[in-house]
């Protein structure tokens, strides 16, 4: 029994912190393209009679781009935040058996031995 719940709890151990986070939406990647291609859009062409107001688009395009990065990566965080705090729950269980575990070894050892 001992063995039994030793081996559980080590590959517990084992699995837990190897397993892969895996965060759902839009990759970073797929933005950065995304704004690449809007920002060249922006720009006139060379021989344009367009002055300087495709700069104001383009630091207006900088800016969204920015949030929409800033929001993506702070809901990722927050995913992370919430993995971790379930696996620090179930480390918190599992301190509990192994208390629990080594409270009830300790009885038995306390208890003289009887021969047959």
């Amino acid at each position: 029994m001992r063995r039994k719940m030793m081996c559980i709890f080590l590959l517990v151990l084992i699995v837990c912190p190897a397993c892969p986070t895996v965060l759902l939406g839009e990759s970073m990647d797929e933005l950065a393209e995304q704004y690449e291609k809007a920002y060249e859009a922006a720009v006139p062409a060379p021989n344009s009679s367009m002055n300087a107001d495709y700069k104001m688009e383009q630091v207006a395009l900088g800016t969204m781009y920015m949030t929409k990065s800033l929001k993506m990566l702070y809901d990722q965080n927050r995913k992370l935040i919430d993995q971790n705090a379930a696996i620090l729950l179930k480390y918190d269980e599992v301190i509990r058996q192994n208390n629990e575990m080594i409270r009830l070894l300790k009885m038995i050892a306390q208890k003289p031995m009887t021969t047959p």
